[in-house]
């Protein structure tokens, strides 16, 4: 009998419950009742596709408890090979490069969206009391970051701003004029910092580091050895043991 269980396990196991299975669209409403990878839907996607064995697009209690069950007494390399699945997206039994970017690209959306809150609020801020935006969107960040947030931002010379992502799974610098830290949404902010050029660097960092037989995609193995030093696998361990 399985005791004890975490509230994100107990909403799933009461949502299957209750109507018998779960879908993809209420495996998602568990996740964000959670607050969890909110933006990252290719990872809750991912998530799901390998919780649902038989492929039929719904969660009945059986494939809930078992996909539970792997993170509460599996051992480790059950647990990669669970998320492993999430990321590969075809099913192949690899993961490319295509697939590790979608997931990169979420995943940094999604340590951006603190800041872009944090950002609109100073925005608003500076508004009403007369004051400069772009110098309270650098403060607010300023505040992030002193916060734990991902994303550090510190004034450079000329006018622009030193912008460095550390996202668990690689930093990344960037210099970008002080106007764009006006971007209000995690979409724009990400565009504006240069994000699609950041995660082509991380997973290409990725692929040169783990990809040993250098053929173009990670194995388990190699994908067991990258994720086993980032933060995205832990946090995946953490929310579902």
């Amino acid at each position: 009998i399985i005791t004890d269980m975490n509230p994100v396990a107990e909403s799933l196991r009461a949502a299957a419950s209750a109507s018998g299975s779960v879908d993809a669209v209420g495996f998602q409403g568990v996740m964000n009742k959670h607050g969890l990878f909110k933006g990252q839907d290719k990872l809750v996607q991912g998530l799901f596709k390998s919780f649902d064995v038989n492929g039929d697009g719904k969660l009945d209690v059986r494939e809930v408890t078992s996909g539970l069950s792997i993170f509460w007494s599996g051992s480790e390399a059950e647990k990669m090979a669970f998320v492993f699945a999430a990321y590969d997206d075809d099913g192949d039994g690899s993961v490319t490069i295509a697939e590790l970017r979608a997931m990169l690209t979420s995943y940094v959306k999604d340590s951006l969206r603190a800041l872009s809150a944090a950002v609109e609020f100073a925005k608003e801020e500076a508004e009403a009391f007369g004051d400069d935006p772009a110098e309270e969107a650098l403060e607010a960040i300023k505040q992030e970051t002193a916060d734990g947030n991902k994303v550090t931002a510190v004034e450079g010379e000329g006018g622009g701003v030193d912008v460095a992502l550390s996202t668990g799974v690689g930093k990344v610098d960037v210099t970008v004029d002080k106007g764009v830290l006006m971007a209000a949404t995690p979409d724009e902010f990400f565009q504006a910092i240069g994000g699609a050029k950041m995660v082509e660097e991380l997973a290409g960092e990725a692929f040169a580091k783990y990809d040993k037989d250098g053929n173009a995609v990670l194995d388990v193995a190699e994908f067991t050895a990258w994720a086993s030093e980032t933060v995205i696998f832990k946090s995946i361990a953490d929310v579902l043991s």
